[in-house]
């Protein structure tokens, strides 16, 4: 009986370890094919530490079984998104692949990758909130 107790504690231990990570960050949209100039979904993405009202500024929070990233916009940042939303509907034309310094700040342990798809849009406290899924491409970040 106190092995299975040792064990118990030892697995509650671990998983209170995982939460979401959320970090600031500039993107631009389009299709990187296309120099990010025509075309849809997110094209390039890079940490900031800027607070300022820029409309390329976002948040990315990464969920803790590293399968959903929220990208988070201000409803100020619409025009941004000019064309990229169609029904409710974010789209991803092309995967991309999140750099190096994104996916590490987020706590990844591989690179992050969104498959191109369609992905559902909210609105909520003046946010935009698309759920784009990921997918792991194997390289130690670590």
């Amino acid at each position: 009986m106190k092995r299975l107790c040792i064990i118990i504690v030892l697995v509650c231990s671990c998983v209170s370890l995982l939460a979401e990570v959320t970090i600031r960050t500039e993107v631009s949209f389009g299709a990187k094919k296309k120099d990010c100039l025509k075309g849809l979904g997110m094209c390039s993405a890079k940490t900031t530490t800027n607070e300022s009202d820029n409309t390329r500024l976002t948040s990315l929070t990464l969920s803790d079984d590293e399968s959903i990233l929220t990208l988070r916009l201000s409803r100020a940042s619409m025009d941004e998104l000019d064309g990229q939303i169609n029904n409710d509907k974010f789209i991803q034309d092309d995967d991309y692949t999140l750099p190096v310094e994104v996916s590490g700040a987020l706590g990844a342990m591989d690179l992050l990758v969104i498959p191109a798809g369609s992905y559902p849009v909210q609105y909520k406290d003046g946010a935009v909130l698309v759920r784009l899924s990921v997918k792991s491409r194997p390289t130690d970040l670590r």
